[in-house]
């Protein structure tokens, strides 16, 4: 804290000037607090539930209406975590204790600190939540779900934790995050090879690939390439005389299955780097944006870099390429560059935009904190009718010589395969009986068929 006179003033005005030791005090002195607040809350939250209510024929009414008050004071609480790894390769595993407030209607986290760990095995996590369960009293008593990706050893860790009597009585079921799911479906249509009717490509084989790959996007040290191809390196090789997977019985649609959307992020993220360095691809880069109208303001509109680890990245790349369409088909003329993208690609893009545009929606969906556990099957269902949609149309009006519909068939599958995953959840399917819109939808029937209640007619 420091004094800084006035001039209006006889008496100096106290002014907070924050450095690093007065904002670390702040902060854990917040933390301290909010953390007493949940110790607090789960304690007594669990006291109400185990404690017991005595009572007779007369007093029955007033004891249960006592007991349903006391119960509405309860919060109940849901585990969310995951593990990761630094470049240290420390293991650290994060943990949010999530309820609902019912006046705002939204979630509440609270994030818990977590010490480093030597392993990501699922004994060890377990362990780690096991510290969790002790420091919070009560928590194993109010715990009703947890959530994760869909990783091994996470979707192991709930059953660990039940053998071991961690999990109490009032525990309903552990549901894996459908964001990550839905991200798994959409990699299938950017995961370079994959097991199909040619049978599985062996890493010795994909390394081959990506080897082949890295040597056409190579640059001298002139900047000038080594060698200009007409079509992408992984058609040449998989088509060549050489190539393990040639044979007089090979399928072609087979063969073509391997060409998926991972060749345009690859060539997206070469191109973005070509013209990021040199300043002679900079400037005609720029020339022939302001050619083509494609500038945001007084710069041209970037080429984005693809990102694994952004869910929305894929999405975002392949709606900026087609909005630079002319831009790129124009770059294709330039020798120093050679040719990324054509009319072949721009119909692959097309697709991929179909299909990945829900999950635009989707994510923004889950991701508000107004979403719950009742919204997860009616979400899953709109968004795979949606696909199913697209998939009937893509059949009827695409040419099946293209090469990457293939792709977009393993895609339908790992969608399948994760709903029908969710819909064997009793926990997703009794929560969404909450959501009234989804009372009447098929899924549900199914599962809980109802009782014929048409009245028959009497004759007299």
């Amino acid at each position: 804290m420091a004094l800084i006179p006035t001039e209006n003033n006889s008496k100096p005005e106290q002014v907070f000037k924050p450095n690093k030791s007065n904002m670390s005090n702040f902060i854990r002195t917040k933390s301290k607090d909010i953390n007493y607040f949940w110790r607090s809350e789960i304690a007594s939250s669990a006291h109400i539930l185990n404690e017991k209510t005595f009572t007779n024929r007369k007093t029955l009414l007033v004891s249960l209406t006592k007991r349903l008050y006391a119960l509405d004071n309860v919060t109940f609480m849901s585990l969310v975590f995951d593990h990761w790894s630094n470049h240290k390769m420390s293991n650290y595993l994060g943990v949010l204790l999530v309820t609902y407030d019912e006046e705002e209607g939204k979630q509440i986290p609270f994030l818990v600190k977590m010490d480093r760990s030597d392993s990501h095995k699922t004994i060890d996590i377990s362990q780690q939540l096991g510290e969790i369960f002790n420091k919070f009293d009560g928590l194993r008593t109010v715990t009703v779900g947890m959530s994760t990706d869909n990783a091994a050893n996470m979707l192991k860790v709930p059953k660990e934790l039940s053998r071991i009597g961690l999990l109490g009585t009032r525990f309903l079921g552990h549901v894996p995050c459908l964001l990550h799911s839905a991200n798994i479906m959409n990699s299938t249509m950017f995961d370079m090879v994959e097991e199909d009717s040619l049978g599985f490509v062996d890493s010795e084989l994909k390394s081959k690939l990506l080897e082949l790959a890295a040597m056409k996007y190579q640059l001298n040290s002139d900047g000038s390439r080594n060698e200009i191809l007409k079509q992408d390196i992984f058609t040449e090789y998989l088509l060549s005389n050489n190539s393990q997977l040639s044979s007089e019985s090979a399928d072609i649609g087979g063969i073509f299955s391997f060409i998926t959307g991972d060749i345009i992020l690859k060539k997206n993220n070469q191109l973005a780097l070509n013209i990021k360095s040199s300043s002679v691809n900079q400037l005609l880069y720029r020339e022939l944006c302001v050619e083509f109208g494609k500038m945001n303001g007084e710069e041209p509109l970037a080429i984005k870099t693809y990102s694994k680890t952004r869910w929305l990245s894929a999405l975002d790349v392949v709606l900026r390429l087609r909005e630079l369409k002319p831009v790129l088909m124009e770059l294709n003329r330039e020798p120093s560059l050679g040719v990324f993208f054509d009319e072949e690609d721009f119909v692959l893009m097309d697709d991929l935009t179909d299909i990945l545009s829900p999950f635009r929606s989707l994510c923004e969906m889950l991701s508000n904190d107004t979403c719950t556990l009742k919204n997860t099957l009616p979400l899953l269902i709109s968004y795979k009718d949606k696909i199913d949609k697209i998939f009937v149309e893509k059949s009827k009006s695409s040419n099946l010589t293209h090469r990457h519909l293939p792709v977009f068939i393993r895609f339908r599958r790992k969608m399948d395969k994760y709903y029908k995953k969710y819909v064997s959840m009793d926990i997703c399917l009794l929560s969404s009986y909450l959501n009234i819109a989804f009372v009447d939808s098929s899924v549900f029937i199914e599962q809980f068929p109802r009782e014929n209640t048409e009245i028959k007619k009497v004759t007299m």
